[in-house]
């Protein structure tokens, strides 16, 4: 049970993000759902209902200096986090000899490095 716990998601504002962060919420956590797309974690927001704590912030996992201020943030604001699910990540959905350099580097600066 997550109750009164407080859990960070990245990738929360889609698929399997979205889906822990409504599980956590109905477990009792509140959660700070994080990802790249700003637009996607307003709706997931305006989707919940109030009775739930849901903190919303827009970040890029790859962006180290984005994930600084999100730690800043964090220490400031939510002091009291109890966990963390790292869900962010992607796939491009081919064949790993048909990605490009730049491609491969997306991939690991996501789902390594984020």
């Amino acid at each position: 049970m997550l109750k009164n716990r407080k859990v960070i998601v990245t990738g929360a504002a889609s698929g399997i993000g979205k889906e822990i962060v409504k599980q956590c919420l109905h477990e009792g956590a509140s959660v700070i759902a994080c990802d790249i797309n700003e637009h996607s974690l307003y709706d997931l927001k305006q989707s919940m209902d109030a009775c739930y704590v849901l903190h919303t912030y827009q970040l890029d996992v790859s962006n180290h200096e984005e994930v600084v201020k999100f730690f800043v943030y964090v220490e400031e604001e939510h002091a009291d986090v109890d966990g963390l699910v790292n869900n962010a990540g992607i796939y491009l959905a081919k064949n790993i000899l048909d990605y490009q350099v730049d491609e491969i580097d997306k991939v690991l600066d996501i789902n390594v490095k984020g």
